[in-house]
């Protein structure tokens, strides 16, 4: 009679066992994939609020670089040249217009040889700073000056957060 309930109580035993390994077991392994892909979905969340303000600045300035469509190619106007008396003021208009696309000119100074000698052209270096962002409407607004013949060099270096930008222009004179 003891070996009997000995043979009894080891099947019941192995089957409490086969039990928790067969159901339990795998069950609380498939928690723990859960668990390890929640903690990963977290942190991905986490890092998708940490990222929407740098996706809302590059909407911004993608938005502010779709404001013209494009970039219409700078050629002599009707043949409006620039006169000796409006050389002058040449250097107060890309001051204004820098003004308006809000950059601070540091320099706007014409090239001494292109006014003493007899070319067609008045070569201007225009020295700014300011957002780069906002260069490309500038572009388009001196494009739209009717002397300017074309800009021979851009050049863009960063000074803190903002940028320098070195054009040198080339308008049609008299």
């Amino acid at each position: 009679m003891q070996k009997r309930n000995t043979i009894h109580f080891l099947i019941f035993a192995s089957g409490i066992l086969a039990f928790i390994f067969l159901m339990i077991y795998p069950g609380q392994m498939a928690l723990n994939e859960m668990d390890e892909e929640i903690m990963k979905s977290s942190a991905q969340i986490e890092e998708q609020k940490i990222l929407i303000p740098v996706l809302d600045n590059i909407l911004k300035k993608e938005a502010l670089l779709k404001e013209v469509e494009a970039l219409p190619f700078p050629s002599l106007k009707s043949g409006v040249k620039l006169t000796l008396s409006d050389t002058g003021k040449i250097s107060s208009i890309f001051q204004k217009m820098a003004r308006d696309h809000q950059f601070q000119v540091k320099s706007a100074r014409p090239d001494v040889k292109s006014l003493i000698d007899d070319s067609e052209y008045l070569i201007m270096t225009l020295v700014m700073q300011g957002n780069f962002f906002h260069l490309y409407n500038f572009l388009i607004q001196l494009s739209g000056i009717p002397y300017v013949a074309h800009v021979e060099e851009i050049r863009i270096d960063a000074v803190g957060k903002d940028r320098e930008i070195r054009l040198k222009i080339w308008l049609a004179k008299e």
